[in-house]
């Protein structure tokens, strides 16, 4: 009876630990799992993100700066006007106009909203090729400015 009982014990506990999945111990484990703590993955994933988007280093015409995030894959962020209209040949040569376009119009759909001196002073929202908002302020001189501030928007 005795060897009956022991024979059904051990068989209820070989079959509890195979179907058990047990963490494997320590010494089993590498040294990089035991010595790196657990990251969530959505952590991990906001954090590469982060690291691929450096704010840009921009400075003087507006229109110069717009060139270089262009070429580097942003795009516009502003979701609540329809741009502003300028004077292609104006912006290139950095002239103040006074009425009517004397060259090609370009609509810059960044520009958020200007101070109703033109685009000496204005706010525009680019979305960088990581998915991030940057906020660039100009002001002075004639369209379209030169930069002024250039900070990562705030959700």
């Amino acid at each position: 009876m005795r060897s009956l009982i022991f024979l059904l014990t051990t068989t209820a506990l070989i079959g509890a630990a195979a179907c058990s999945q047990a963490e494997p111990s320590a010494e089993y484990k590498t040294e990089a799992e035991v010595a790196a703590p657990a990251v969530p993955a959505t952590e991990s994933v906001a954090a590469s993100a982060a690291t691929q988007d450096a704010l840009p280093q921009l400075t003087g015409s507006y229109w110069e700066a717009r060139k270089v995030l262009l070429a580097q894959g942003y795009t516009s962020a502003n979701e609540t006007t329809e741009g502003r209209r300028v004077c292609i040949a104006e912006m290139e040569q950095e002239r103040e106009i006074s009425g009517a376009c004397p060259s090609a119009e370009e609509v810059l759909p960044e520009v958020e909203d200007c101070a109703g001196t033109g685009m000496g002073q204005c706010l525009t929202l680019w979305r960088s090729p990581g998915g991030r908002v940057v906020r660039i302020v100009t002001v002075d001189g004639p369209q379209p400015g030169v930069i002024s501030t250039i900070e990562w928007a705030q959700n």
